[in-house]
């Protein structure tokens, strides 16, 4: 780890901190000097063992997003121990029982499925303002390129991703005046257990990824680091003119029909 990378005395929360995406994040801005703040529903000290291994700060919160209670006490926490909050990462996120047609689709799965992809986000976003508005720090949301465009089976995966990608816009134009930058990231199918979780149902897992892959460009899966360089490059100075944008890191997949 580094005292003098882009991310030196800041202090970054990024939620889904256990494994893919949010687990990269996390490791990608210690390295880049950041003191990290884990948020998870799942164990996390495997990253944080990761990270104070090799010299970096790291803290670690057991947190489901779904509960606005345990999201208030995730930042209280933040507050107490740190003072301060830079960066927030809202990476948590669950595609449900999927693929399945809206025709068979509960309410259990509605609520499981928005609650912890938007609601979740509007919680953390809500919980950390004050803290960023100190800073004058910088929100990134990871929303997906299926916010962008119809798949069926994922109908309500969709819906709450599209509306992650129009609460970060919208919040960009109101905390503009605080000097908050909001901005979004929508992956494409990238290779983590978020992706394999469905996977692992399927008959061949192997060509269950190959399936996954095809409609990119680039005829590959994702890895998380790429995605973690997208998110820390906008959460950085070097992004500082950068809000309210929509940044698509999906391998091609929305640039064909």
């Amino acid at each position: 780890m580094t005292s003098s990378g882009v991310f030196a005395g800041k202090v970054v929360a990024i939620t889904g901190a256990a494994s893919g995406i949010g687990r990269a994040c996390a490791l990608g801005a210690a390295r880049e000097g950041a003191c990290i703040v884990l948020i998870d529903r799942t164990e996390t000290e495997p990253v944080k063992s990761e990270i104070t291994a090799a010299g970096g700060r790291a803290e670690a919160i057991h947190c489901d997003v779904r509960d606005t209670r345990a999201v208030n006490g995730a930042l209280s926490h933040v507050t107490s121990h740190f003072e301060r909050l830079d960066v927030l990462v809202n990476c948590a996120g669950t595609m449900g029982n999927w693929p399945k047609p809206l025709s068979e689709t509960t309410d259990e799965d509605w609520d499981l499925v928005t609650d912890t992809n938007l609601k979740g986000v509007f919680a953390f976003c809500r919980a950390a303002l004050p803290l960023l508005r100190l800073s004058q720090g910088t929100i990134v949301n990871i929303a997906s390129e299926l916010g962008l465009v119809g798949t069926s089976g994922l109908v309500i995966y969709g819906a709450s991703k599209a509306g992650v990608i129009q609460l970060s816009r919208a919040l960009a134009v109101e905390e503009g005046p605080n000097r908050i930058r909001v901005n979004c990231v929508c992956p494409g199918p990238v290779d983590t257990p978020f992706l394999d979780r469905p996977g692992a149902a399927a008959r061949d897992l192997e060509q269950f990824r190959r399936d996954a892959s095809s409609p990119t460009i680039m005829g590959r899966l994702g890895t998380p680091d790429e995605i973690a360089e997208v998110v820390l490059f906008v959460a950085s100075s070097k992004a500082s003119f950068m809000t309210g944008s929509v940044l698509v890191a999906d391998g091609g997949v929305t640039a064909h029909d």
